[in-house]
């Protein structure tokens, strides 16, 4: 048996090994040992000094060096929350020592970046270190942008601009600078470049140059004074990225005429590299420039992607169509998949092991049962968790089609074809049209990407010439106008031929989406472009992946608490039985007199005391335990009435506030048990533009409350023509509940708000009196009333008020105004100065940090009473 043993730990060492190789390797397992080459979408470019190529495609999200000959030196795959690995590549540079610096950016799952890193990597794709780090707080989060770009190297220097933004509004940019000998990080200077800027070149005033959407090249003069370059004769369509070599010449990517242009220090501007230079169709996107040998390297991006490497004086030093493994590369797959094969067999020889010389032997049946029954058990928990998943996901990506095409659809009529032809010029970019284009696709379609359901999409629009298709807007304003889009599908030319909602999944060098493409049309109904509306599949692949990470993870953490749960319960069973397995044999035959004798007063003493009380009292046990079952039910039975209760009430509250072009609304309900007994409602009237406030307060808590909350509301709705004036309704109410509430009472505030006059009308039963907020002043809407359920024939006094533009009214019972902090001060006493504070937030927002303020008085959520708010806000 020993032997055994020795075996068993053998193979397991070996198999712990294997398995963590494969893991530390997991980048090369993940490509394919069948094919020998591979196929790349570049979205990045770089070089090095000794003619390797660095590509960035998939969206940033893998980086492959080549050799000149498009060998294959190394493969790396983004991985989120990966503190030594890159998790999405925006931007790469190479410095003098061909070290390779990458700009990652960090974002969640609804792509909101958390944070920027820059990384650098050794010539041989090694972690070095991360040399800048810039986290963004709450408030950058909120930007969904990143805030680093335009790398650059100079000497032992790297360079990037930092955007800074305050209230979510571009200020200027900061000139980061990070000694790549000490380490030091440090501001050189803060620049008013305009917000559409490109790329930029140079650190020291007089040598500063940028490019910008609108279609310019700037430089910066020793008086830090911008000024456009060749502004008389400027040969510039669509500038992109610019670059400067080793003697001071600038060379300037020009995606519109697909040409890379030539900026001596002294002399002419004159076309470096064109469509003349390469046979076929031809657009240089993307560049990049090797300062230490003047190499530039330029991708053409039709008809599939080819690199191509010309030395200073524009000659073709090679040219790469796609990458391939190298014969030890594919070698080294194979052995890393062999990896896998060996583990299982180690694996298996394991298992014959134990069950042969274990499982086999005398062995505890609750052991066996773990040992044959747990991967059994834990294999179906997976498969049906993935299959379940698989089937929702399928849905969901149907369901999420459809809503595309509704939202094209809805698109297509709203968004100006008219507008749309005027821009047409890389300079309109930001002007007025673009400004009211931009307005109508990201305001009035995606409605700012402020709901939760239009979050994560996106708009772009295209125009084709020439069988070319560009840029000319979209919903963030990322790509200008006229930049040419290479990488346009089948959908999308199939779209200008026919007026018809085209939708799939594709992928470009910049990631993975789903589309839907329409077209657009002008008043005289000419198709002048395209628009779709999309979302990053890659936030759904990184779901399914998380899903998938979690699953394992639950289901080895479920092993663990399985395994020690049984062990533990195994392990004191045994003991027991050893002491009480005469006494336990005696009982099966039925010896209900039986009593064991106690030596110990340790766990084992306890269970033979427990054992002789059992059998004295087994009859006891009996009646006692039918009679916990009775009211376990009976507790059942209470608990799913409270939620049933619950779920009801919730439907009493309007699930959305009305909508309305001169009057917003929004409300908030925190009862302080499962149930309450405030209620607000929302009453819409058919034949006038009118609307009506309701908000009421139950004396009391709990499930009596509650239900004079459903008489009000019942009431409310069948309360007829009463409903059309304030008093009459709270008359009406009044006399059905006097009478019917018992001890209890309520009070109550009704309003009815006209459109067209802007006229607050309302009638008040004893309420908390309405805050009005107009400027600097607030206000109390003040009128007479007594409580509703007192006596019967109460007439209410009514009132109104006209309201202006900019106004705020809040509606609350007095669960917000009477809370306390810890020093017994209510919340009255300070909530003036918030009223003011939050005047001139939307409405929704107003009455989250009144409530969030509330919070912090207190310093809870668990109230004393029950809070609810309505704000409106007339437009």
């Amino acid at each position: 048996m020993k032997k055994q043993w020795i075996r068993l730990a053998v193979l397991l060492v070996l198999f712990l090994g294997l398995f963590f190789s494969i893991y530390i390797k997991r980048d090369t397992i993940k490509n394919d040992p069948f094919h020998q080459y591979l196929p790349f979408n570049i979205y990045l470019l770089a070089g090095d000094s000794k003619n390797n190529v660095y590509i960035a495609d998939k969206g940033g999200k893998r980086l492959i060096k080549m050799n000149s000959n498009g060998e294959i030196l190394f493969q790396k795959n983004g991985e989120r929350d990966e503190k030594k690995h890159f998790s999405e590549i925006w931007e790469m540079t190479v410095d003098q020592n061909d070290n390779l610096y990458v700009l990652d950016i960090q974002t969640n799952l609804e792509r909101i970046v958390l944070n920027e890193r820059i990384i650098q990597y050794r010539p041989n794709g090694e972690f070095e270190k991360i040399i800048y780090e810039n986290p963004h707080s709450e408030d950058e989060q909120l930007l969904s942008e990143n805030l680093l770009f335009s790398l650059q190297i100079e000497g032992d220097l790297f360079l990037c601009l930092k955007k800074n933004k305050e209230n979510k509004e571009y200020k200027n940019m900061t000139l980061v600078s990070v000694n790549l000998l000490t380490g030091e990080a440090k501001d050189e200077m803060t620049l008013d470049i305009p917000d559409e800027i490109i790329k930029l070149i140079g650190s020291q005033s007089g040598s500063i140059f940028y490019t910008t959407k609108k279609g310019k090249l700037w430089t910066i003069d020793e008086t830090r004074e911008h000024k456009p370059l060749l502004t008389e004769t400027n040969p510039f369509f669509v500038p992109g990225e610019i670059f400067k070599d080793s003697k001071g010449n600038l060379f300037l990517n020009d995606y519109g005429k697909q040409t890379i242009f030539k900026i001596p220090k002294k002399g002419a501007v004159l076309p470096f590299i064109s469509k003349n230079n390469i046979a076929g169709k031809t657009l240089f996107q993307p560049s990049y420039l090797v300062q230490k040998t003047d190499t530039l390297l330029v991708a053409n991006s039709m008809n599939g992607y080819q690199i191509y490497s010309f030395d200073s004086d524009g000659k073709i030093q090679f040219t790469i169509e796609k990458g391939q493994y190298s014969k030890k590369f594919l070698i080294m797959q194979w052995l890393y998949y062999l990896q896998f094969l060996l583990a299982a067999v180690i694996l298996g020889f394991a298992f014959r092991i134990i069950y042969i010389y274990f499982i086999k032997k005398r062995t505890s049946l609750v052991i066996k049962f773990i040992l044959i029954f747990t991967p059994f058990f834990m294999g179906s928990i997976y498969i049906t968790s993935k299959n379940i998943y698989d089937d929702v996901y399928k849905r969901y990506r149907d369901e999420l089609f459809e809503k595309l095409s509704v939202i094209a659809q809805t698109g297509k009529n709203i968004v100006s074809g008219d507008l749309f032809e005027k821009i047409t010029l890389p300079e309109h970019f930001l002007n007025d049209d673009y400004q009211r284009l931009k307005g109508e696709i990201y305001g009035s379609i995606l409605n700012q990407n402020r709901d939760t359901w239009n979050k994560s999409l996106y708009i772009l629009m295209f125009k084709k010439i020439d069988h070319i298709v560009y840029y000319m807007a979209d919903s963030w304003g990322y790509y200008g106008v006229m930049k040419p889009y290479p990488n346009a599908t089948k959908m999308h030319y199939q779209v200008f031929d026919k007026d018809e909602i085209f939708f799939s999944q594709y992928a470009d060098n910049e990631g993975e989406y789903l589309g839907a493409v329409t077209q657009i049309r002008n008043s005289k109904g000419e198709m002048v472009g395209i628009m779709e509306v999309g979302i990053n599949f890659s936030v759904i692949n990184e779901m399914n992946q998380e899903f998938e990470n979690n699953l394992i993870k639950g289901i080895l953490y479920s092993i663990l608490v399985y395994w020690t749960i049984l062990v533990l319960f195994i392990f004191i069973l045994l003991i027991s039985l050893r002491v009480l397995k005469k006494g336990v044999q005696k009982v099966a035959s039925g010896d209900w007199d039986v009593q064991i004798k106690v030596k110990s007063n340790d766990e084992i003493g306890e269970l033979g005391k427990g054992f002789n009380q059992m059998t004295r009292q087994i009859q006891e046990y009996f009646e006692l335990k039918k009679h916990t079952a009775i009211v376990e039910t009976r507790n059942s039975i209470l608990q799913q009435e409270m939620k049933l209760a619950r779920q009801i009430q919730l439907k009493l509250i309007p699930q959305t506030s009305p909508e309305s072009e001169t009057v917003s609304f929004s409300s908030l309900y925190k009862p302080m048990d499962e149930i309450g007994g405030h209620l607000y409602d929302f009453i819409q009237f058919r034949e006038t533009v009118q609307i009506g406030i309701f908000i009421s307060d139950v004396s009391g808590h709990g499930i009596p409350a509650a239900l004079i909350t459903s008489m009000v509301k019942s009431l409310i709705q069948a309360s007829g023509s009463f409903k059309n004036h304030p008093s009459q309704l709270l008359t009406f109410i009044n006399d059905k509940v006097t009478g019917q509430i018992s001890e209890n009472f309520l009070t109550a505030f009704y309003g009815i708000y006209d459109e067209k006059t802007k006229v607050l009308t309302y009638a008040r039963a004893s309420h908390n009196y309405p805050f009005l907020i107009r400027g600097n002043e607030i206000t109390f809407l003040k009128s007479k009333g007594f409580m509703l359920g007192m006596r019967p024939n109460i007439t209410f006094q009514e009132s109104s008020v006209e309201l202006q533009s900019g106004d705020k009214v809040l509606f609350y019972t007095d669960g917000l105004t009477e809370a306390m902090n810890q020093e017994g001060q209510e919340f009255s006493e300070i909530i003036n100065d918030y009223l003011l504070e939050y005047k001139d937030l939307p409405i929704e927002d107003f009455v989250n940090n009144i409530y969030g303020k509330l919070i912090e008085y207190t310093g809870t959520e668990n109230f004393e009473d029950d809070v609810c708010m309505v704000g409106m806000e007339v437009k």
